[in-house]
């Protein structure tokens, strides 16, 4: 496949139905992505590569290697960095465990925030190694959809849980998901020793990307204590489990 070039950094892109705000933004930087609307879900791919990577503190890395995609949404335009930013998480990339391996893909799928007027997407490194590491072939687009008939809308293909934003948080967060059809969706969350702290919710949903908050209160209405919780969500035969941190 040839050589890959090397790409840590941060790209911009338009988010807009028919590239339109391409013009607005007079930047030719800045990627369009067309036909895209909230809720829609976006696939980020890149391409990794890593030679002779070894921990330079096995105390803070032990033996992990890894990289982290950033998405952040923005409720603006422009090449400045944090102009109208208002979602972004990292999202690990876990790489395998040897200390080289091939160009291997990797791809994370996030929901389009309401008010999202542009994305960046951050290639950058998680916790501290030596070695080297490729990545090329960033790619961004809407992930595979199939059509609603009766609605006409273009609805997520598998189901699936994001990591909450922001995450740590302190006094609120949002847990977003997807569901591919009607269901019946039940999440919940745990402390780290299992107990069940709050259901944020156990009814039927309509197929899409959806949102719900959380306000670090318990099932009783009062408020936890600062700490990592775990969030689960079963829709079906579907269960996905993801880990988040309350702050004080």
């Amino acid at each position: 496949e040839g050589t890959r070039d090397g790409f840590v950094g941060t790209r911009r892109y338009a988010i807009g139905s028919d590239g339109s705000s391409m013009s607005r933004s007079g930047s030719g930087d800045i990627t369009s992505l067309e036909n895209v609307q909230p809720g829609d879900v976006l696939r980020i791919s890149l391409w990794v590569k890593g030679e002779n990577l070894e921990p330079d503190s096995v105390a803070v890395v032990g033996d992990q290697w890894s990289l982290a995609i950033t998405p952040i949404f923005h409720n603006t335009i422009g090449n400045n960095e944090g102009w109208g930013e208002f979602w972004a998480s990292d999202i690990p990339l876990v790489f395998p465990h040897a200390t080289s391996f091939d160009w291997t893909q990797f791809y994370v799928d996030i929901p389009v925030q309401e008010g999202a007027v542009s994305i960046s997407v951050r290639i950058h490194p998680l916790g501290r190694f030596q070695g080297t590491i490729y990545c090329d072939a960033l790619t961004i687009k809407k992930a595979n959809t199939v059509t609603d008939v009766e609605g006409d809308q273009f609805l997520p293909t598998d189901y699936s849980l994001f990591q909450n934003y922001p995450n740590p948080f302190n006094p609120s967060t949002v847990i977003s998901y997807a569901l591919p059809e009607h269901s019946v969706v039940t999440i919940k969350i745990y402390d780290m020793l299992g107990r069940e702290v709050r259901t944020l919710i156990n009814e039927e949903k309509n197929a899409g990307v959806h949102n719900i908050t959380w306000n670090a209160d318990n099932n009783y209405g009062s408020k936890v204590a600062s700490g990592s919780y775990i969030y689960t969500i079963k829709a079906g035969k579907f269960f996905q489990a993801k880990k988040m941190i309350m702050l004080k």
